[in-house]
């Protein structure tokens, strides 16, 4: 577990899939070595009210220039996604 996690007013969106903008910067085999699936991220999308992102674009493994994709809202709602996927001791709020 990281200590401690900063979570941006304007928070970094990887390229790549869908999953890797919560697991960033974990990989996809990362995340599967800390036995999580993509049931995990979707229970975590579900927590901060973007379960229905999956749906939207296409799945998990859809790639997107997300900075595009999602509002200001669902881009700040996605690094909150992404703080409780790497549950960090401490986290930082911008």
């Amino acid at each position: 577990m990281d200590k401690l996690f900063y979570v941006p007013q304007r928070p970094y969106l990887p390229p790549g899939t869908l999953r890797d903008q919560v697991i960033y910067p974990h990989s996809r085999v990362t995340m599967q070595r800390k036995g999580l699936s993509d049931d995990h991220i979707r229970e975590l999308l579900k927590y901060v009210h973007l379960d229905y992102v999956e749906e939207r674009e296409g799945g998990f493994d859809s790639v997107n220039d997300w900075a595009d994709v999602l509002s200001g809202g669902e881009k700040q709602r996605m690094a909150m996604a992404r703080l409780f996927y790497h549950r960090p001791l401490f986290a930082i709020l911008d």
